[in-house]
């Protein structure tokens, strides 16, 4: 008999500045010659076993069919179904600390490297909200206070459509404000793609404007007073369509919603407007993700988050601005005080016996799950 292939779970990477569909081969025979098809596009077979997909694009679905060979053998196949998962071209949040580099740098967590600068923050604090994990957002004045500035996006990336995933606080009504607003320049808005709130209306909109013409993607009396909504704005050549916190809320039919080609958009905001007579955002931000294509709400996946709540355990109350949200990394409680004791860090439990420490005040940690962390105390020994 032949050899029947077997495969791994199908990834999905970026390999340089492309997107890459692979699988490993795991019962690979190097002394077995490997072929493939594959329903889009093709595949290859390298000297380790793993098969690349080529030609399918983000999104895609490809059931690839590799055949095995070998003198005195038969001839063997299998195949496999795997999806081209959605990469983003860029995403920022702000519960991660994988996102946070200094007191300014905001680091792409896409994996291309389009890492932004984030101006004017309170030193050390970067200006999040504790509770939620996300960037608070003053409003202001246009450039006065705190706003994002992302690397230039060229247009061509975007060429099959675009589609942008935030999560955002917009609070009370105020007037015209803008999550996101990319450009070619400061002060100028005739070739731009922006987000964000309709003057002073609870309504939220996404704007392409090429050469000075405007086309409009409108959701009336969406926007709540106050919490963070998930919000999803997808544009093709075809329609616009938006969503919140999953469900659609819009949809516009029209051929207009497109970048121009061959552009390189220099003046990209978060938070901020490249109008000069608008003012900045105010209200929460705590991610943004953009995807070349559209692909589909449940392909681009939510974001988890975990929760971590302290026990003081008889002693002082935990800082209130520590960060108890994340979507990744964060930073533990600073030390705390007890009469008599010495704080020992933060536990798992309460049990002196069974209790797994944490770690120490100030430590970096990855939550797998909502907990609670315990103080530890060291009884003071007297002279």
């Amino acid at each position: 008999p032949g050899l029947v292939p077997t495969f791994a779970t199908p990834v999905s990477s970026i390999s340089g500045s492309t997107d890459r569909l692979s699988v490993q081969i795991t019962n690979f025979d190097a002394s077995y010659t490997y072929s493939g098809t594959s329903s889009i596009g093709t595949v290859s077979v390298n000297s380790s076993g793993l098969v690349v997909f080529s030609g399918i694009t983000s999104g895609q679905t490809a059931t690839a069919t590799i055949t095995t060979s070998r003198t005195h053998y038969q001839n063997a196949s299998a195949s496999v179904t795997a999806t081209l998962t959605p990469i983003p071209i860029i995403s920022y949040n702000s519960s991660d600390l994988n996102s946070l580099n200094t007191d300014t740098a905001v680091r792409d967590l896409s994996g291309r490297g389009n890492h932004a600068i984030r101006s004017a923050t309170v030193q050390n604090s970067f200006d999040i909200v504790a509770g939620s994990g996300a960037w608070r957002f003053p409003g202001g004045t246009n450039a006065a206070g705190p706003y994002i500035d992302l690397p230039d996006l060229s247009t061509n990336t975007f060429s099959s459509g675009i589609t942008v995933d935030f999560e955002a606080d917009f609070g009370a009504i105020t007037t015209s404000e803008r999550i996101i607003d990319f450009g070619q320049s400061f002060g100028v808005v005739t070739n731009n793609f922006y987000i964000g709130r309709v003057n002073n209306t609870a309504n939220l909109h996404a704007v392409i404007t090429r050469s000075g013409a405007v086309f409009e993607c409108r959701a009336n009396d969406v926007i709540p007073a106050s919490g963070l909504n998930r919000w999803t704005v997808m544009l093709n050549g075809s329609a616009c369509v938006i969503l919140r916190d999953g469900v659609e809320v819009a949809r516009v039919s029209g051929s207009n919603f497109f970048l121009n080609a061959n552009q390189t958009l220099v003046s990209n905001f978060i938070g901020r407007t490249n109008q000069t007579s608008i003012v900045q955002f105010e209200g929460q931000i705590r991610s943004l993700r953009m995807f070349s294509g559209t692909p589909t709400f449940s392909q681009i996946g939510e974001i988890s988050y975990k929760t971590v709540s302290y026990n003081s355990n008889g002693g002082s109350t935990v800082t209130a601005n520590t960060r108890g949200t994340s979507s990744g990394d964060l930073l533990l409680a600073d030390a705390i005080t007890r009469a008599g004791y010495t704080f020992t860090g933060w536990f798992d439990s309460t049990n002196t016996l069974t209790r797994t420490k944490i770690g120490d005040a100030g430590a970096r940690y990855t939550p797998s799950s909502n907990i609670q962390l315990h103080a530890g105390w060291d009884a003071n020994t007297l002279n």
